[in-house]
Parts: structure tokens; C-alpha cells; sequence
């Protein structure tokens, strides 16, 4: 399947959206429900520790955590980003969560994650912390919480994207994910096969989210 520059899939997301009034929930469920699946046959995970963002990536992942509640023992929310922050889609799924018991941890300071990361154990990480509109040097906090991810002996995978990794160049941003698995949705993008991409994304897995075969054609 050819690799396709990000903005194009941004915009092919858009249309679906405004043009043919597919609701973002719809797709975003599309999306977690893949992750989770791809999750599940690729590694048969136990105990889960999702790391979610404030955007629609998170969202993503947040619904792949409650496809996944049926599978593992144990699965806790990280959250890097302040809940007044997320993107409406995106709490939506975390109340969803929040209300099926969902352990939920707010790691907005380096210690606390620091002392969260020396006790809790899994055999899997899903990264759901930054999609494919990076835009600019992961710095700080979160560099430091995906460094320390990297150090963990868990498996991990990343949705649609390595968080940190450019889909446009294949360029690290001051700090990446270091995925055994990416799920990406409707295309592969240009980054993964470039630069650094194919590092840092593992074994790459295609899934469709219901984006209408028309606006395919007509965008490549």
C-alpha cells in the first residue's frame, strides 16, 4: 500500500467529516475498536497501561481501552494532558471510562510519573499521546515520561503514529516512542518508511476506519 503524505489523510478525515457528516465519535470508535483488536492478536496483553494526550489521538486510545476491558485483567489511563485540555471527543470516551471503573491517573508533573512508573506493572503500553499533527520539539515533562516508557521492558504499541515521530519526514521531535507495533489508519504515512520512521515503528498494520471509498479515489 503506497505511503501518502499526512496532510492528505488530514484532509481525507475532514471531508468524511463536513462532506459526508460522518460524526469525529464514529470514526474515533472505527479507530480504538482496530487498535484494540490489533492489540489483542499481536500480543494477547494481561495488563494494560494506555498514555493518552489531550487531542483526538487519545481518543483513539481511549476507546481501544474499553474494547479492550473484555480481554485483560488490569488497564490504567495515563493521562499527560490536564482534562480541562482534551478535545470534547476525546472526554467524552474518558467519562465513558471513568464511569466502567477505568483506573484513571493524572501525570501532569515528572515526579508523580516517577513514582507511578517504579510500581505499576504490564506486559503492554499503548502510546496515545501525539498523532500525526505534531508540529513542533517534544520538550520537557513529556520527554521525559517517553524516555522512560522506552526504558520499560513492556511491549508497546502506537496509534496511528509513534508519538514524537514526524509523519512527514521520518524526523524524531527531541523524543519518540519506540513502538513494536503501529496501527495506523486508512494509509501508512510518508514518515514511517523515511529517516527514522522505520526504527521507531515496528511492525506496521493498516486498518480501515470507514473513511467512503469516494473521497479515496478522488484525494489520490
Amino acid at each position: 500500500m503506497k505511503a501518502v503524505d499526512p496532510r492528505i489523510v488530514q484532509e481525507i478525515d475532514r471531508r468524511t467529516m463536513e462532506d459526508f457528516l460522518f460524526p469525529r465519535l464514529i470514526l474515533m470508535e472505527n479507530a480504538g475498536r482496530e487498535v484494540a483488536k490489533e492489540s489483542t492478536a499481536f500480543f494477547k496483553p494481561k495488563k494494560i497501561i494506555l498514555f493518552c494526550g489531550g487531542g483526538f489521538n487519545a481518543g483513539d486510545g481511549l476507546v481501544a481501552a474499553r474494547y479492550l476491558l473484555e480481554y485483560a485483567q488490569k488497564i490504567t489511563v495515563i493521562l499527560t494532558s490536564q482534562e480541562d485540555k482534551l478535545k470534547s471527543e476525546t472526554r467524552i470516551n474518558l467519562e465513558i471510562l471513568k464511569k466502567l471503573g477505568v483506573k484513571i491517573i493524572n501525570l501532569t508533573a515528572l515526579e508523580n510519573f516517577q513514582n507511578f512508573i517504579l510500581k505499576e506493572k504490564s506486559d503492554l503500553i499503548i502510546d496515545a499521546m501525539i498523532g500525526i499533527g505534531l508540529k513542533s520539539q517534544i520538550e520537557g515533562f513529556l520527554k521525559e515520561v517517553i524516555e522512560k516508557i522506552n526504558k520499560k521492558k513492556a511491549k508497546v504499541i502506537s496509534v496511528d503514529i509513534p508519538s514524537g515521530l514526524s509523519a512527514q519526514t521520518g524526523v524524531t521531535c527531541g523524543a519518540c516512542i519506540k513502538a513494536d507495533l503501529t496501527v495506523t489508519f486508512t494509509f501508512p504515512k510518508k514518515g514511517m518508511y523515511i529517516g527514522h520512521g522505520p526504527e521507531y515503528c515496528g511492525k506496521i498494520k493498516v486498518v480501515n476506519i470507514g473513511i467512503p471509498k469516494r473521497i479515496i479515489k478522488e484525494m489520490l
